[in-house]
């Protein structure tokens, strides 16, 4: 059957309803053998990790009690697949790690008493590297064996610790650590180890004024990672670009578990979310040559490539939030789940505006506009500052929108997504640089006839709040 004719978004008024309920899905990861994907989901309170077969098909709940401790958003962080795909090795509520067979019941395999996060199951299955409270490194066996017992693998110089990965040969562990302070975007490094080694003999490497993220091992043993060296978030092999250009390929470390860049099994092209001024587009670059190629648009994360299928989680301002598969031959798209509710798909949503106004003192301010055109604007500031509100899918816009107010979401200086200039902008400046930009962006608003200062609203959270006020 045909789908419903979209209604009119100016007579519906979007429900409360729709922006509470629904749920959120993070983390797709495809099991070793391509079969499946396990996907994290959160239903409210409830939580919990689901397998939905590579090709599309029906869920089925996978893990039962201990419930999993999902990420956020393009975050993740919460297991990883044992490499015979015979289950999973995941973070519950109680912040152990715990190993679940595909059949059989889940057995625990950490008594730390504390949090754990982003774990990583080594290619010969024999043992996890897992960060726990955020500041510490260990290696934990998987099997229970009286013989071996968790080994912490940092020396403690590090305040943090975040994303651990274990090489194709299970013997070298990388991972990105920092100290206040500094932030993670400001100067995070790159930590290697080598597995086995009686006392912690560790190597530390960032290029000079950057910050490194997302350090995995290639299956060739080169090391793959993003950094700021350029100006730009841009994906590394090694020391090489792969493609390089004044665009962001990966978003800020508020978290474990972004994977926002992926290499083909071979090695041969790496897949990466390009972030083109707040809207988001899937790419793929052949090493060989540098082609690059745009496969789709839509913001695009946590990112994995095996055989011949590349999963993502894929969202945009009219797309609500799902799972998808692209078959890499033909990057043909499989939606596999969506999470929002399903009267989403009946309301034709809009797509944002993008909005320059130079400052005097020439200084290119960025921003977006929902347009609802009728002589009222909500100004939305994001939290961070050290973040940005990319156009992906933002049910609160759209419930103020659907009832007739421009939306205008700012990315004042401190913005990342603009390169790594615009983001440090800020420094030294908080809640004065911000508030100028803001104003300036909302004066260019009522000059152009959007609105008035008496039908603005200024809204904003966390540091945004602070703008606000």
């Amino acid at each position: 059957m045909p789908s419903p004719a979209p209604i009119d978004p100016m007579r519906v008024e979007i429900p409360v309803a729709w922006c509470l309920e629904g749920r959120d899905l993070t983390e797709p990861r495809m099991s070793p053998t391509g079969a499946q994907v396990a996907v994290v989901v959160r239903w409210q309170r409830a939580t919990g990790i689901v397998l939905i077969p590579a090709t599309g098909g029906p869920e089925r709940l996978l893990t039962t009690a201990p419930a999993p401790s999902p990420g956020r958003g393009m975050g993740g962080g919460c297991f990883d697949w044992l490499p015979d795909a015979s289950g999973i090795v995941y973070v519950a509520v109680d912040g152990e790690l715990w190993r679940q067979p595909l059949a059989g019941a889940p057995r625990q395999l950490t008594t730390f008493g504390r949090e754990c996060r982003a774990p990583s199951v080594s290619p010969d299955g024999s043992f996890v590297v897992v960060v726990v409270d955020e500041a510490e490194v260990w290696q934990v066996p998987v099997e229970d064996t009286a013989e071996q017992a968790p080994v912490r693998l940092d020396d403690g110089d590090d305040a943090f610790c975040f994303d651990p990965h274990v090489g194709a040969d299970s013997v070298g562990a990388v991972w990105s650590g920092w100290s206040p302070p500094s932030m993670p975007w400001d100067a995070a490094h790159v930590v290697t180890t080598r597995i086995g080694s009686r006392t912690p003999d560790l190597t530390r490497w960032r290029p000079a004024d950057a910050a490194v993220q997302q350090p995995r091992w290639c299956t060739d043993g080169s090391l793959a990672c993003v950094h700021d060296a350029s100006g730009w978030l841009n994906v590394y092999v090694d020391d090489q670009a792969v493609a390089a250009e004044e665009a962001e390929q990966a978003g800020p470390t508020w978290g474990m578990g972004q994977r926002s860049y992926a290499s083909s099994p071979d090695g041969e092209f790496v897949a990466f979310a390009r972030n083109e001024r707040g809207f988001g587009r899937l790419c793929a670059v052949e090493r060989r040559t540098g082609r690059v190629r745009d496969v789709a648009r839509g913001v695009h994360g946590q990112l994995g490539w095996v055989g011949e299928v590349l999963v993502a989680l894929r969202t945009g301002a009219r797309t609500p939030t799902q799972v998808v598969a692209y078959d890499t031959a033909s990057w043909d798209r499989t939606v596999l789940a969506v999470g929002p509710v399903a009267g989403w798909d009946h309301v034709e949503l809009p797509e944002p505006e993008l909005v320059t106004v130079e400052t005097p003192t020439g200084v290119e301010l960025h921003a977006r506009r929902y347009t609802a055109g009728t002589g009222r604007l909500l100004c939305w500031v994001h939290g961070g500052p050290t973040d940005q509100w990319q156009v992906d899918f933002r049910p609160r816009i759209a419930y103020w929108w659907s009832r007739g107010w421009d939306v205008l979401v700012v990315d004042p200086r401190g913005t990342t997504g603009h390169g790594r200039n615009y983001q440090r902008a800020l420094n030294g400046g908080w809640g004065l640089v911000d508030v100028d930009d803001t104003a300036a962006l909302i004066e260019h608003a009522h000059r152009s006839g959007w609105s008035t200062p008496q039908r603005t609203v200024m809204m904003g959270g966390s540091s945004g709040g602070l703008t606000v006020l």
